[in-house]
């Protein structure tokens, strides 16, 4: 029974090895972030580090002027929200930090309404999916 047991235990460490050697060597297949973008899309903003560039936009003249029109306000109440709490939570932060990110906006099937989407290049972590 023990040596049953040694071998299974063997197994799943060169098994473990063996994934994670194949997991950051070999070459992935990137794609680029726009491919995954649907193409109903209203508009997408690229951002090559999302917490600086948004940093740097929020505090533009452009922003303060855009914010007073009523939909922009309620975007910079949710992105004023989404502040807080990547502010608050430093892994947020270092997770989301200097990796490529695209936002794109897309109109609701009743076309009265309007979502977000986020996409971020995990580089290798993307691997694991």
């Amino acid at each position: 029974m023990k040596k049953i047991l040694r071998y299974i235990f063997i197994f799943l460490i060169v098994g473990a090895v063996a994934f994670f050697s194949w997991m950051y060597f070999w070459p992935s297949q990137r794609k680029d972030l726009f491919e995954l973008v649907p193409e109903d899309a209203i508009f997408i903003v690229e951002a090559d580090d999302p917490v600086k560039n948004w940093k740097e936009f929020n505090q533009s003249a452009i922003w303060n002027h855009l914010r007073q029109h009523e939909w922009f306000g309620y975007i910079d109440t949710s992105a004023r929200y989404l502040d807080s709490l990547v502010l608050a939570n430093d892994q947020v932060l270092s997770f989301a930090g200097k990796h490529p990110m695209l936002i794109s906006a897309h109109l609701k099937p009743n076309g009265d309404d309007n979502d977000f989407l986020y996409l971020i290049d995990l580089k290798k972590g993307a691997q694991i999916s």
